[in-house]
């Protein structure tokens, strides 16, 4: 550090206190704002000549007093706590003021003082309380004597029209005006870019799978019993074109809850199938998994398919079946990820509700697949998966249209003293056969004013009889038990806990109440208002809360959009560390901005990958 020219020991000892050990360091110092000398820009910025020298006075209060000739005028300053400026100021000599004018006083209170030489000049400031703005202003100057060594590769630079390094750092602490921030500012951004993608594990090249086009997959199609909509069918085929590329595929399904993603995934499975893979579908819930198992069943008979959960009958003869190549189409829950489960030949991973599962778990399944084809499913990513997406990581595929004669979910955000009224709803739709959520955020937490014990009290004095409890303390058979019950109902409803938000498919379910509301995360309100919907008739979900104009109430009310929550998410959390296992939490980055700069990312990633 001391090699810098102006550094002694002093100096280098405050720059180590903060952290700063070499000259990159120093020119990473990056100015927290820039301060205009720009005469015409300015009001408040006076230009004068020196008249009289500068008077020091210490009554009362430590003030520097001098006047300035202004063209054909004189006024009258002074400096509060700068009495250094007495010292300095030379009589003739032509000045900028910045500060105030006081009319009570007829006195121009200074701020700031320069010489003349800042005239129309932006001036970087960095408020550090250990070194003074014009000894950084000194060191980056000795700095930026000595070449630059770029970090950004010159083709980059060339098709994105960036300055060099050296000169995006002249122009960060340096600049002439705004366009020399803006292009040094662009130059840092992509930088940034750069080496995030550089710190994402490459994508390798097929090395195992040799994926053909399939005729038959059209025929699958057809023998649908629904239509598939514009959406689905043309993302199917896109997913299956980019399976026959030489990079494994890496899709994320997005669509809202009931838009038929499901689908979607398992007609690329049956591609895999037909030519000689197995697939894996991983969910977070054994209902789910079994909802999975039923679908394949009926939809595709022929397609020898297995369910495997933690708490499955005769499992070892399962794993022993998946390890052999006896199954194509293993469904199941975290355990698939286990070092006990082995595949014969595993060719695509599907994950399914994919927020539900630590990056652990599905970097272990994932490898478990030749060349670790993979595609997710979700209604609302991660913030992580959604920055991913953006960084070009992820294909998304987002299902926009819904099936035909599926009804939206209206969403209504509302205080506790509508819930007479909700109540007055609720037997009405029971009267008219169909199936009503109560979604509370614990078991018998006190924290809560509505938990699943005191909740049935008040829903049991309403409606005695139709009433089902569900909650994750009940024995697994006894939740699949309440949940097939409840399904298989003329009419009821059902008190849950969060767990209800994926896996419950039922027709005639059009009507949820989600007590303490605030006690849920964006995704989970997303999530569970998809439980209704499902079938042709409307959907209505009330969110009841203490504070019902909450920013993320209004939003679920606005929008069934998951990405719209997502990027919502995304300012409200941070979009966690990209390369490590943190959920939450900005990534390293001083510039880049995930949304805002979106489509530069996305141009850097489209030249990164094009030399990968």
């Amino acid at each position: 550090m001391q090699t810098i020219k102006g550094v002694g020991p002093k100096t280098s000892g405050a720059l180590k206190s903060l952290g700063i050990y070499t000259k990159e360091d120093v020119l990473n110092i990056f100015p927290k704002r820039y301060t205009s000398y720009f005469l015409d820009d300015d009001m408040h910025i006076k230009k004068g000549t020196l008249i009289y020298p500068p008077i020091l006075s210490r009554h009362k209060v430590l003030k520097v007093t001098f006047k300035l000739q202004i063209e054909d005028h004189i006024i009258s300053c002074v400096a509060y706590q700068q009495p250094f400026l007495k010292h300095i100021l030379v009589q003739g000599e032509k000045y900028l003021v910045r500060g105030k004018f006081d009319t009570h006083k007829k006195i121009f209170v200074v701020a700031q003082l320069k010489p003349i030489k800042y005239e129309n000049k932006l001036i970087s400031v960095y408020d550090l309380s250990e070194v003074k703005d014009h000894r950084i202003h000194q060191m980056i100057q000795s700095i930026l004597s000595e070449p630059i060594e770029d970090t950004v590769p010159v083709y980059l630079r060339d098709q994105l029209n960036l300055v060099n390094r050296f000169q995006a750092y002249q122009w960060i602490h340096f600049p002439k005006n705004e366009k020399d921030i803006d292009k040094a500012l662009n130059y840092f951004k992509v930088e940034e870019a750069w080496h995030l993608f550089k710190g994402i594990m490459p994508v390798k090249k097929r090395q195992h799978l040799k994926l053909t086009q399939l005729n038959q997959l059209e025929q699958y199609i057809y023998k649908l019993p629904f239509e598939l909509t514009e959406d689905q069918e043309k993302i199917v085929h896109h997913i299956v074109s980019d399976a026959q590329k030489i990079y494994p595929l890496k899709h994320l399904i997005q669509g809202d809850v009931g838009s038929g993603k499901t689908i979607v995934a398992l007609l690329v499975a049956v591609y895999f199938m037909k030519q000689g893979y197995q697939v894996a579908l991983m969910v977070p819930t054994e209902i789910l998994a079994i909802q999975h198992v039923e679908t394949i069943q009926t939809l595709f008979p022929k397609i020898r398919s297995v369910l495997l959960t933690s708490s499955v009958e005769h499992k070892h003869t399962i794993i022993d079946y998946i390890q052999n190549g006896h199954v194509n189409c293993v469904i199941g829950t975290h355990i698939l990820a286990s070092k006990d489960v082995k595949f014969h030949k595993l060719g695509l991973v599907i994950i399914d509700e994919q927020q539900k599962f630590g990056v652990d778990i599905r970097k272990n399944i994932i490898q478990k697949a030749l060349d670790q084809d993979v595609m997710y499913l979700t209604a609302t990513p991660i913030p992580r998966t959604l920055l991913r997406s953006i960084l070009g990581d992820t294909t998304i595929e987002t299902i926009q249209t819904l099936p035909k004669g599926k009804q939206p979910v209206k969403t209504i955000s509302v205080s506790y003293d509508s819930l007479p009224g909700i109540i007055s709803q609720i037997k009405q739709a029971l009267t008219h056969g169909q199936h009503i959520y109560v979604v509370v955020p614990a078991i018998d937490s006190d924290h809560v004013t509505y938990n699943i014990l005191n909740t049935y009290h008040f829903i049991k004095s309403h409606f005695n009889e139709d009433l089902y409890v569900l909650h994750g303390q009940m024995p697994k058979h006894e939740q699949k038990k309440i949940v097939e019950t409840f399904k298989k109902s003329s009419k009821g409803v059902l008190l849950s806990t969060q767990m209800i938000e994926v896996g419950i498919d039922i027709k005639t379910a059009t009507f949820m109440v989600v007590l303490e509301a605030e006690y849920f995360g964006l995704s989970q309100l997303h999530q569970l208002r998809g439980r209704l919907g499902r079938g042709y008739l409307k959907g209505i979900c009330y969110v009841v809360s203490k504070k019902p104009d909450d920013e993320r109430f209004e939003l679920l009310e606005k929008t069934s959009n998951g990405f719209e929550i997502s990027e919502h998410d995304l300012y409200l959390r941070g979009p966690g560390d990209l390369l490590g296992k943190v959920q939450s939490g900005l990534p390293p980055t001083k510039f880049l901005d995930f949304i805002e700069d979106a489509q530069l990312i996305q141009k850097t990633h489209k030249i990164y990958k094009s030399i990968k």
